[in-house]
Order: structure tokens, then sequence, then C-alpha cells
């Protein structure tokens, strides 16, 4: 059975757990050191947040029945991640002016490929369990066949 997923029941599963990402991400901090971050680096954020949202509404949204599935789900977190990670911190090239790839592409996926690979498994994991109690089964349609 093909799952019946929304785009509602789809946003409704991946929105809350992209907050609750980032509030993971803060919780590194103490509440003034995580302020402190925020403050620091307004714009990188900014658009690693909004490219985030762009995958998501972009890609999760027309993909969402094939999110159904653990795995996919997880899948779709570790692109989400990245492309933030990504996005984020080549932003940063541009505020610094500094053009070094190492310093702000590599090394922060290094970081993930050992700090963020299992927070983005769990959230993929949860994104999916979420989306699968929110979202029905499609049922199978019954053929009616008319007597001769």
């Amino acid at each position: 059975m093909k799952p019946n997923v929304t785009p509602e029941a789809f946003r409704r599963a991946v929105y809350p757990i992209l907050g609750l990402s980032w509030f993971v991400l803060l919780g590194f901090y103490n509440p003034k050191g995580a302020l402190e971050f925020i403050a620091s680096c307004p714009i990188q954020i900014s658009v690693g947040c909004a490219v985030m949202i762009l995958v998501i509404e972009f890609v999760g949204v027309p993909q969402r029945a094939r999110l159904y599935h653990f795995g996919a789900g997880m899948l779709f977190a570790f692109f989400l991640f990245i492309a933030g990670i990504v996005s984020g911190f080549s932003s940063s090239m541009l505020v610094d002016g500094v053009f070094n790839l190492k310093r702000y592409v590599l090394q922060p996926l290094y970081f993930f490929s050992f700090w963020g690979v299992l927070p983005a498994a769990i959230f993929g994991l949860i994104g999916t369990a979420i989306l699968r109690s929110t979202s029905k089964a499609a049922r199978p349609t019954t053929l009616h066949l008319k007597r001769p």
C-alpha cells in the first residue's frame, strides 16, 4: 500500500524536529554562550536555516510519500543537515571575505561526520515516526462491476 502523506502532515512532522535539532545544537552552549553564538553570526545562521527550509519545501514535500520509510527519513535528515552546514559555512566565506574551502566547508563536514551523524539519524527516525503516526495508509479501491 502506498502511504497517503499530505503536505500538511509532512510539515507537521518535519518542522518540529528541525526546531528540536536547533535547540540540541544550542544545548552544547550555556544560555549566555548560545546567545553570543547567535549574535556573532546571524547571517550564517539565517542562510543555513533558509536553505534547510527550502530543502524541506522543494525536495521534502514533493518526495513526502517516499520519506515514509525509516531509512529514507534518516537519509533526508542527513541531506537536510549537510545542506544547512554547507550553506551556512559557505556564507561565512562571503561575510569574512576569505575564500578557504578547507576551513569553511571541509572542516564543518568533517566535524559533522563525527558529531552530527547520530543526531541526524535520531531526528530522521523521530520525524519518520511522527510522519507515520499522522498520515494514513491509502486504502485499496474496490472495483464496482456492472452486471449484464
